[in-house]
């Protein structure tokens, strides 16, 4: 399935993002060390669409309800080779993303391309 398949499905993942028990992880990308955040970035697939999300996950353990994290479609050509020190970048730009946290709750951004395609 593609990025581009977004509008054909009311999958729950569109809205909510990928949680256990409906989705699982596909790779371990490692962790995002840069400024310091020592981020966790995994590829996890919806087990009921069978989309894929790049997820990267943010927490500062010394602060209470400081968890952040973010989430945005990748296509399957995309799951080998992206690294962990790109992620956040690469969600950041992405057409559609989820985002949420410990103090923010969730957030659905969905861009459109030049076609107005989500």
């Amino acid at each position: 399935m593609s990025i581009g398949d977004v509008g054909e499905s009311a999958c729950h993942c569109l809205r909510y993002g990928t949680h256990a028990p409906h989705a699982s992880t596909l790779r371990d990308v490692g962790r995002d060390e840069s400024l310091g955040r020592y981020a966790s970035v995994d590829i996890i697939r919806c087990d009921r669409c069978g989309r894929c999300w790049l997820r990267y996950l943010h927490e500062e353990e010394f602060r209470r309800a400081a968890g952040r994290w973010a989430e945005a479609l990748i296509d399957l050509d995309q799951i080998d080779t992206v690294l962990a020190g790109d992620a956040a970048n690469y969600i950041g730009h992405a057409n559609f993303r989820i985002v949420g946290g410990s103090t923010m709750g969730i957030s659905v951004s969905a861009s459109r391309d030049r076609a107005g395609r989500p």
